[in-house]
C-alpha cells in the first residue's frame, strides 16, 4: 500500500486502531475460556465427600465494557472453600480435638495455571 506522507498520520492511525479491536477481541476470548477452564480445573480436582462442593463451582461476568471484561469463579458454598484449601482444627460435638484436617489444595494452583494460559491464549491468538 502506497501513502503520502499527508496520509500516513491516517494510515498509522488506522492501522494501530485496527490492531486495537484486534487484540480486544481476542483479549476478551481468552478470558472468558481460561475462567471456564479455571472452574472445570478446581470442580475436578476438589475434594469429593459428596460431590456437592465439586459441582457448586460458577463462573460469571463481573465486569464488562467496550475494551475489557472480568469474570469471576467462585462456589456457592463459599463457606467450605477455605477450610478445604487450607485445612482446619478438628471438632467434635463443640469439642477440639487436638487434631488438624489436612489441606487439600486445589484453588490455588488452578489459579497459577489459569494465570500462566492465559498470557499463552492471548499471545497465540495474537500470532
Amino acid at each position: 500500500m502506497n501513502v503520502s506522507i499527508d496520509e500516513l498520520a491516517d494510515a498509522i492511525t488506522t492501522a494501530l486502531a485496527e490492531y486495537d479491536a484486534e487484540v480486544t477481541v481476542a483479549t476478551k476470548k481468552a478470558v472468558e475460556e481460561t475462567a471456564e477452564e479455571c472452574r472445570q480445573e478446581i470442580a475436578n480436582n476438589a475434594p469429593k465427600h459428596s460431590g456437592k462442593y465439586a459441582k457448586s463451582w460458577r463462573k460469571k461476568l463481573s465486569y464488562y465494557s467496550a475494551r475489557d471484561s472480568r469474570y469471576t469463579v467462585y462456589s456457592t458454598r463459599y463457606q467450605l472453600t477455605h477450610l478445604l484449601e487450607y485445612g482446619h482444627e478438628k471438632w467434635v460435638w463443640g469439642y477440639y480435638t487436638g487434631e488438624r484436617v489436612d489441606a487439600k489444595p486445589h484453588i490455588r494452583p488452578a489459579e497459577e495455571h489459569a494465570s500462566e494460559n492465559l498470557i499463552k491464549k492471548i499471545k497465540k491468538e495474537l500470532s
